[in-house]
């Protein structure tokens, strides 16, 4: 990473601070910032930054009147990716449920918010996992359901992006796997 990069990430991730965690950090224990800050700047990372945090916030500003608690959102978009490896230690592919769920568990460590409303943020995030598959199986709110499908496509919205955008989301994702051939890279039948 050079160094112009370092230095557009922490500008960055200055004005998502800035911007969209103050309202936030109230709802946090102690040092939530720096758990998310750690887990976004790894210099592994080359899409699940917090260039992609700031794109489902700018994303989530367009459509906020289609969801229903947005500060449901707000808080899943933060913290939905803050563990992403794609190896273990011994260099073998790491699942991407294992980040998913380790970036859900770490959402409940650092969390202040009432029972139900930390439920509902644990489930968003947990449909990361599968976001073809995700279904609400609990309405921890009216409106639930629809803000899990608005979640989920402001997550994959940059599959939508003009070509030239699309192509650099693709090499920063090709990045993060190193040794992966691309075409397995997003096969959905491991088989075919």
């Amino acid at each position: 990473m050079t160094k112009r990069t370092r230095r557009l990430r922490g500008q960055v991730n200055s004005e998502i601070k800035k911007k969209y965690w103050i309202p936030l950090e109230a709802k946090h224990k102690t040092g939530a910032w720096e758990a998310l800050d750690a887990g976004y700047t790894e210099r592994h990372r080359a899409y699940h930054s917090w260039q992609h945090v700031a794109g489902l916030f700018e994303k989530l500003g367009e459509f906020s009147d289609l969801s229903t608690r947005a500060d449901i959102i707000a808080m899943s978009a933060f913290w939905h990716d803050v563990v992403y490896r794609t190896q273990n230690h011994d260099g073998t592919p790491r699942p991407d449920y294992e980040n998913v769920r380790d970036s859900a568990e770490l959402f409940r460590k650092y969390t202040l918010l009432n029972q139900p409303d930390a439920a509902a943020v644990y489930d968003l995030i947990m449909a990361t996992a599968n976001h073809l598959q995700a279904r609400a199986d609990t309405q921890h709110y009216a409106g639930f359901a629809g803000d899990l499908d608005l979640f989920l496509d402001l997550d994959l919205s940059s599959l939508a992006s003009p070509w030239e955008q699309f192509v650099e989301h693709f090499n920063a994702i090709r990045y993060e796997f190193p040794g992966v051939p691309g075409r397995v890279l997003f096969e959905t039948d491991p088989n075919s």
